[in-house]
């Protein structure tokens, strides 16, 4: 049987880039017609740039923690510790590798400078991997670089995979894995998602007291008090519950939706 997951009693923040104290992210924040809230560029920025990061709260990347946290679905990223790089025509298609044990679940809107990775869209929910047509409208990928003093801290970066344009809005692919997952869970028979923390609270099957305690107690906001207040929440919980992490997490939240 395996040992127990170890996680961290207080949740701990994404790091920020190493160059963060001084440099002007080229982008912002903006609505679209039809994805909700994207990220566009606010200069031009070539090749190579880094955009932005990927803002959130440090999480174990193996039982869809990552979902509770943010409490929308579709906003938690595995660090990517390698990638292979494979060309179609002169596009870049990255497979990336995660091995390092820890995902970030990303905050809903901006909380900290910079912070908006997890906010960029995908150009369609549809296209497969190797679609040319498709890949010309991605211009940007993520890397994970090691910072900080301990093995196997992460800061995630988004970096432009092309030229991008004064103005123009920054797409990052998903993967057909992350849309079939989405697909499912919007099915007739999948698991509807629980648009809020009072869906993680009435999935736990806790008493109906401490249930009604609870839900008055927290709320679905989206300032760091209310993430930092939901992970301590699913700690406690999971206490209670027992030292192993139990199944309903795992069946509940593993299923990324969209972003925004």
């Amino acid at each position: 049987m395996a040992p127990p997951i170890l996680i961290n009693e207080e949740p701990k923040l994404a790091f920020v880039p190493t160059n963060h104290s001084w440099y002007e992210y080229p982008v912002e924040v903006k609505p679209t017609v039809e994805m909700g809230n994207g990220v566009f560029a606010t200069r031009d920025i070539n090749k190579g740039e880094l955009c932005c990061y990927y803002d959130g709260i440090v999480v174990p990347s193996d039982i869809g923690f990552d979902n509770l946290i943010s409490s929308k679905f579709g906003y938690g990223h595995d660090y990517t510790t390698d990638s292979t790089i494979t060309m179609v025509n002169d596009e870049e298609v990255r497979i990336q590798n995660t091995n390092s044990g820890s995902a970030l679940a990303g905050f809903t809107r901006p909380l900290r400078r910079g912070g908006v990775g997890q906010i960029i869209n995908d150009w369609s929910m549809s296209a497969k991997t190797y679609d040319y047509d498709y890949l010309k409208n991605i211009n940007i990928y993520a890397i994970s670089e090691e910072v900080g003093v301990n093995t196997g801290d992460y800061v995630l970066l988004m970096m432009a995979k092309k030229d991008i344009k004064r103005g123009s809005q920054l797409f990052y692919q998903y993967g057909e894995g992350y849309w079939a997952g989405y697909k499912i869970a919007n099915s007739p028979f999948g698991v509807k998602h629980k648009e809020n923390f009072e869906g993680f609270v009435k999935d736990a099957r806790l008493h109906r007291n401490a249930t009604a305690k609870l839900i008055r107690k927290y709320t679905d906001g989206d300032t760091l008090k209310d993430y930092i207040n939901r992970y301590k929440l699913c700690i406690d919980t999971l206490k209670k519950k027992g030292s192993r992490w139990h199944g309903f997490i795992i069946f509940y939240f593993f299923l990324p939706l969209f972003h925004n």
